[in-house]
């Protein structure tokens, strides 16, 4: 009964005042997100295998993606382009293996050594002697020619690879940099109000369990 008397008490604390402290604040910030596109399609190819994937998968637009630096971003309004890769499962013995998108345009090339799971991924580099150049090699070339509408995920890519290496499976990842805000409240108002309830537990506890 001690506690079902004290509790009504505890009504008053329920807003919190912070005329003299910090007030509640808002910090914006930037998330980093990884999207999985899973594999439509998977058919045997030329000297490999062709895989497709869901574009569907992707929650927005891909059109909507900014490019560049998302740090000049002050506003926190804009989704930007973080990343890229495609993972594909495998079993087999040592082998190349070559990545192209579907219409036979080159991608890159990686060694494969009988691992479980294989990765490609992407690289940028940019120049500004003598001239202002930028390369795009793996799947970041992959990227641009989305972005430039000339190839999609729908479309697929084809890893080629010898007959003693089975490709199982694949996923595309998009990942991506994307506005946040996290509401501060200060800490300190709410101390003594967890340490009351706290307290009142004990002093409940100790009135039962005593003789």
């Amino acid at each position: 009964m001690l506690v079902l008397a004290l509790l009504p008490s505890l009504g008053k604390t329920d807003t919190v005042d912070t005329s003299n402290s910090a007030s509640t604040s808002q910090i914006l910030s930037y998330d980093f997100k990884i999207y999985g596109l899973n594999c439509t399609s998977q058919k045997h190819a030329q000297n490999g295998t062709l895989f497709k994937f869901a574009t569907t998968d992707l929650p927005f637009d891909f059109s909507a993606l900014s490019f560049g630096d998302y740090r000049s971003d002050t506003t926190f309004s804009h989704k930007y382009y973080g990343g890229s890769g495609i993972l594909v499962n495998a079993t087999g013995a040592n082998a190349t293996m070559v990545l192209r998108e579907s219409s036979g345009r080159f991608v890159s090339r990686i060694d494969y050594h009988g691992q479980a799971q294989v990765v490609f991924n992407g690289k940028v580099e940019s120049v500004t002697y003598p001239a202002n150049v930028t390369t795009y090699e793996g799947t970041e070339q992959i990227i641009q020619d989305w972005r430039n509408t000339t190839w999609t995920p729908n479309d697929g890519v084809i890893v080629e690879h010898p007959s003693n290496v089975t490709l199982t499976s694949a996923k595309f990842y998009v990942m991506t940099l994307e506005p946040s805000a996290i509401t501060e409240i200060p800490e300190f108002e709410l101390l003594p109000i967890v340490g009351g309830i706290v307290a009142l537990f004990v002093i409940a506890r100790r009135a039962v369990t005593r003789p």
